[in-house]
């Protein structure tokens, strides 16, 4: 069960956000405390940021949201339009509406635990050209240090070694759910095993899919044989004299090491 679902709520016109909770909190508070300083200050917005709001709301709005009444300016005799009325009425509705749904993913069985793994992933920012997702199978943990045993697909697992410190720290542990972070230049690119020995604990299988040819790199994409795309940068050199091109079966080497693992709070 979900514990907690919640979000902000927004209008949108042709892609662009015009009315959202600091302008719908701030029309609130014009209409229950009758002026411009009142509102501002229940609002913790100054004086001039809550008339800025209130000018950028009444550009964008047909009609204005705001107007003066009755008490005279600077501070006094501002409320809200019959019109800022109707949009203020109806963004509530709609925020109930909004409140109604999430308290309906709260109380039943759903699939939401899953999504929300999926898009903390998404909003995840970091300079590895490479991330993937999986279930943690095994911890097998050292002296110093721990290895990670990580499955990112039915066909494709990872090995990443860290220190004990910082599997402690992530809560790693069995059925968890890791992102493994690699550089497109860790990755080493053979074609075909042919029983080569090498000290790279993970070997990921697969196929170029494309390649984007540099002044000095390309960059080749390989779709592993369970559909993720690994992608390694190598010298033009090194990729002439492999003879890649797409189709072609290779083999991925990544050292343990050099696989970062991250969590999403």
């Amino acid at each position: 069960m979900v514990s907690d679902v919640s979000g902000p709520l927004w209008l949108l016109y042709g892609g662009r956000h015009l009315l959202e909770k600091n302008g719908i909190e701030l029309l609130r508070q014009i209409d229950q405390c009758g002026s411009i300083t009142a509102a501002a200050k229940a609002s913790q917005i100054s004086y001039k940021t809550a008339w800025d709001l209130i000018d950028k709301l009444n550009n964008v709005s047909v009609k204005p949201l705001v107007v003066t009444r009755t008490g005279g300016e600077n501070g006094g005799g501002r409320g809200l339009s019959e019109y800022g009325e109707k949009i203020l009425a109806a963004y509530d509705h709609h925020r109930k509406q909004f409140d109604l749904f999430a308290q309906t993913v709260k109380s039943k069985k759903t699939d939401y635990d899953l999504f929300k793994i999926f898009a903390r992933s998404l909003v995840m920012k970091t300079s590895a050209r490479n991330q993937f997702t999986g279930t943690v199978e095994k911890v097998v943990h050292g002296p110093v240090s721990a290895e990670v045993i990580l499955r990112i697909g039915d066909n494709d697992v990872i090995t990443s070694v860290i220190t004990n410190v910082s599997a402690k720290e992530l809560n790693i542990k069995k059925g968890g759910t890791v992102t493994a972070l690699i550089k497109a230049s860790f990755v080493i690119l053979m074609t075909g095993d042919n029983g080569t020995k090498t000290s790279a604990m993970n070997k990921l299988y697969g196929k170029v899919s494309s390649v984007v040819k540099g002044a000095v790199n390309n960059e080749v994409s390989i779709k592993l044989s369970g559909g993720k795309v690994l992608v390694a940068t190598i010298t033009k050199q090194s990729y002439e004299d492999m003879k890649l091109a797409k189709g072609v079966p290779v083999c991925a080497l990544v050292n343990a090491s050099q696989v970062i693992l991250a969590i999403s709070n």
